[in-house]
């Protein structure tokens, strides 16, 4: 069975003096978002073999605070700008060609692009996806992610429970 897990970037920093997209860093609640997350995934032992993210800052600052949670080597992260810029489809591409030795993936991303791809792929309408939203679907392989079936989806606010 193959685990991808999808994870918006925490709550940004719109007020930033930095005029690009790309630059924004994550705000204090943010932080506070992402820390709850890595929560989450210590206490619900997860772990991944693979992370793609997005090259926006948010996303990393995101992934530099939940990574000791998710059981990833930080230096391993594959940056690929798809996931900032690109379309559903190319998204699914990628993920459509892991090697079959990856079992678990994270893709840290953004909306609207996450929560397109996991209707896509599930069949199950994701209208809301707040920040830092993580989102977990199972395939029975990478090649047949079409298929896939969601087993949770859950907020900052919702991983205290």
């Amino acid at each position: 069975m193959k685990e991808i897990y999808f994870l918006r970037h925490a709550t940004a920093s719109w007020t930033s003096q930095t005029t690009f997209d790309m630059d924004k860093p994550i705000n204090k609640y943010g932080v506070h978002e992402a820390q709850l997350i890595e929560n989450f995934a210590s206490k619900n032992n997860i772990s991944i073999d693979r992370v793609l993210c997005s090259p926006a800052r948010r996303t990393k600052d995101t992934s530099d605070l939940i990574f000791p949670g998710f059981k990833y080597d930080i230096d391993s992260v594959i940056y690929k700008d798809l996931i900032y810029n690109g379309s559903s489809e190319t998204l699914i591409n990628l993920i459509r060609t892991q090697d079959d030795s990856i079992n678990s993936l994270l893709i840290i991303g953004h909306n609207p692009m996450l929560p397109k791809v996991i209707s896509l792929l599930t069949s199950t309408p994701m209208d809301m996806y707040e920040p830092c939203t993580l989102t977990l679907i199972n395939s029975k392989a990478w090649s047949s992610i079409h298929d896939s079936k969601l087993k949770f989806k859950v907020t900052p606010k919702q991983s205290m429970k």
